[in-house]
């Protein structure tokens, strides 16, 4: 953050790391639009973070859009459901 960026790219910042850890970081990556002046994309296959985090989400499934929005919509697109759980 010394180089001021004015977006931030974290790729699978939840990968590997517990529950209890997930949650600290969800806490500092909720802080750094607001403390550091920049913009957070975020790239994770954990739905449940990036719920809590995000204020527009866009899902891709073999590199094409599937849906974008905010959560709820995104959590009630039957594409989403079938994309990630095949149902």
């Amino acid at each position: 953050m010394v180089a001021r960026p004015k977006v931030v790219l974290l790729d699978e910042p939840f990968a590997g790391v517990n529950p209890a850890l997930a949650q600290l970081l969800i806490s500092v990556i909720r802080e750094l639009p607001t403390e550091h002046d920049c913009s957070v994309v975020l790239v994770s296959h954990d739905l449940t973070s990036i719920y809590q985090l995000s204020h527009h989400i866009i899902v891709m499934n073999e590199g094409a859009i599937l849906s974008q929005g905010n959560a709820d919509h995104v959590r009630a697109d039957p594409r989403v459901v079938e994309a990630y759980l095949g149902a």
